[in-house]
């Protein structure tokens, strides 16, 4: 287990962090570990390192919504396997495309996602990163999304992969007949 000290430095060099704002990070670290956040404090400092990368730093998106999306991190990790680097990326994703208002709605959905069966296949994150664009240039939010996933599995598709491209071929056809481009 790294001591405290070593912890803070090694995400101090990681994140390229002022004196003050690795105070803030490191504070932020022993709260959520403290919370019973991550298997160590090496853990809870990597989920914050990719929070900070794939959703902002504390500045640009709130102390209390950072402290969140670290959290909801951490737990999809150590409940459902679910990698901390790409749950961050797919919320990111949902996020920046509009499907989800805040980190909040987006870890609700990816984590809907996973109780809920959507993953049988270990596409899921994968389904969100990529076609998320494609969603939203359909009007469809996240929710709207995570239900069409469920319901195409249910259908029978084998996996998400499948059924978000369908959408995807969907929208570029729909804009391309709307446009005249494909008439």
């Amino acid at each position: 287990v790294i001591a405290s000290g070593e912890a803070r430095a090694k995400l101090t060099a990681q994140l390229g962090l002022t004196a003050e704002d690795a105070e803030t990070y490191g504070d932020l670290a022993g709260t959520v570990y403290a919370a019973n956040f991550g298997g160590s404090l090496a853990d809870v400092n990597e989920a914050i390192r990719t929070v900070k990368v794939n959703l902002g730093d504390i500045g640009e998106i709130g102390a209390d919504n950072f402290q969140a999306a670290t959290e909801s991190a951490l737990t999809l990790s150590s409940v459902m396997g679910v990698d901390v680097a790409q749950s961050t990326e797919a919320a990111s994703k949902l996020i920046k495309k509009g499907l989800a208002k805040d980190s909040t709605e987006a870890f609700d959905i990816i984590a809907e996602g996973f109780t809920s069966g959507v993953d049988t296949s270990g596409d899921f994150l994968d389904t969100l990163n990529e076609y998320s664009p494609y969603f939203a240039q359909l009007g469809i939010s996240g929710t709207q999304a995570l239900a069409i996933l469920q319901d195409g599995l249910k259908g029978g598709a084998r996996n998400t992969d499948v059924i978000a491209d369908a959408f995807k071929e969907f929208g570029i056809l729909a804009i391309d007949k709307t446009s005249g481009a494909g008439a």
